[in-house]
């Protein structure tokens, strides 16, 4: 602090103590004037991590900083700072001046950001990341703020300094990309592009090369490929396998693609889908019923068919004829299915219902039964005259096994007769049914 104003006219009458007074004079101004500001230079406020920035401190002749461990000295007018972690940083510095004696602390803030987080997508095969020889796979980097890029080996790419690029190896490489955010921070990242030198061989087995309609013929994608993609995968049972079943319904060529790490081979078959022959099929009842173990005749006609496979319910039977007797022993709708073979094998198929009724109203007459009725004599070439005392339901005429062998229904009189000129000479038992109940008789045909 200042000690004027001073009497000066006291100091003027003794000259020694002029200059003893003026020295006190000057210390006291020298120690109590206020020195230069302490102020700090900084290179920047903000930093990247693993960045040094320069600080320099002036106005003081000594200056003590606080952080310890992100500067490389403590002491000194000129420090570097550098933080391995992303945040902000307080620095402290205090600057001491002895003659004249005067400190000075100044405070500030050092924000350090973080290093862009990046990453790099690849186009090539996501399981080993191969290309084939010759071809060019897509490289990107993924982040956010991403400002600048650098590719190197930049010889074999589209573009060096894009966010994305293409590569072209000749062999396998490491590429190295350098990425700046907008704060001016970076980071780096690799990916490496195999090239693979040898496409896979492959090669297509069929079971058939030639089908019927219906059929199917397998086949085999034989080969070192690890993946196969097949077409026409809608008459396929599966379109990415080494083994597929293939079922055209006309002739068809299947390809197959191939894969091993990253290079294709296409190898390619045809099945060809043969003509089945045409068949019409006729049986003479006409759907009508017969009795077991009588006749039925089948008819084919087909021109191209070389013979015929009958399939009866408990046997086969296979034939050049084309007229067929059957005789079915089973009751019910019995299904004959016939087949025509073509000359190339194929087969037109078509399915015969014969409707076949027991014809039995039970076990057979015994020998009792047929003697203990009067037995009426009839001519074969007559008919047989049937009357009662009531009206007529139905006459229904058995031979000795129990087997009908002719009937009349819907009567509604109390009498009519039965055609026999169609019968065997025989005994044979008549039942007539009225309104009255059953009556049965006996009668020979002779």
């Amino acid at each position: 602090m200042l000690l004027l104003p001073v009497d000066l006219r006291f100091y003027s009458k003794y000259p020694t103590m002029n200059r003893i007074s003026y020295l006190i004079l000057f210390l006291l101004i020298g120690f109590t004037a206020k020195s230069q500001v302490l102020t700090v230079t900084t290179e920047s406020n903000e930093a990247c991590i693993n960045e040094s920035i320069w600080l320099k401190a002036s106005g003081h002749n000594l200056y003590v900083w606080s952080d310890t461990v992100r500067l490389d000295t403590f002491i000194g007018d000129s420090v570097n700072f550098s933080a391995a972690t992303a945040g902000t940083y307080s620095i402290t510095v205090l600057g001491y001046t002895i003659f004249p004696a005067d400190t000075d602390t100044v405070s500030f803030n050092i924000t350090v950001n973080p290093n862009p987080a990046i990453t790099i997508n690849s186009s090539a095969n996501a399981a080993n990341n191969f290309i084939c020889i010759g071809d060019t796979a897509t490289l990107q980097v993924l982040g956010n703020g991403l400002s600048t890029f650098a590719w190197s080996p930049a010889i074999s790419t589209t573009d060096s300094t894009g966010q994305s690029t293409g590569v072209f190896p000749s062999a396998t490489v490491n590429y190295v990309v350098t990425v700046t955010d907008t704060n001016g921070c970076s980071n780096t990242s690799t990916k490496q592009v195999k090239v693979n030198l040898n496409p896979p061989s492959v090669a297509i087995d069929a079971s058939s090369s030639t089908i019927c309609p219906g059929g199917e013929s397998t086949l085999i994608a034989n080969g070192n490929g690890l993946q196969f993609a097949w077409d026409n995968a809608s008459t396929l049972d599966v379109s990415n396998a080494k083994t597929v079943i293939a079922s055209p319904t006309t002739t068809t060529t299947y390809s197959v693609t191939a894969t091993l790490n990253a290079c294709n081979t296409v190898a390619s078959t045809t099945i060809e889908v043969l003509e089945a022959p045409v068949m019409t099929v006729t049986e003479s009842t006409n759907g009508a019923l017969i009795c077991l173990d009588s006749f039925a005749t089948i008819t084919t006609v087909c021109n191209s068919c070389d013979y015929y496979i009958y399939n009866f319910p408990n046997s086969t039977l296979q034939t050049s004829s084309t007229s067929q007797v059957v005789s079915p022993n089973i009751v019910g709708a019995v299904n004959i299915i016939v087949n025509g073979v073509g000359g190339n094998g194929c087969r037109a198929i078509e399915t015969v219902v014969i409707n076949v009724d027991s014809c039995y109203i039970g076990t057979p007459f015994s020998v009792k039964e047929l003697t203990a009725a009067d037995l009426v004599l009839v001519q074969r070439n007559q008919q047989i005259q049937v009357s009662a005392p009531a009206t007529i339901n139905a006459v229904e005429v058995y031979n000795l096994l129990g087997a009908r062998v002719a009937s009349i229904t819907g009567v509604s009189s109390s009498s009519t007769s039965i055609d026999a000129s169609s019968l065997s000479t025989g005994i044979y038992i008549v039942m007539v049914k009225s309104e009255n109940g059953e009556v049965t008789k006996k009668l020979y045909l002779n």
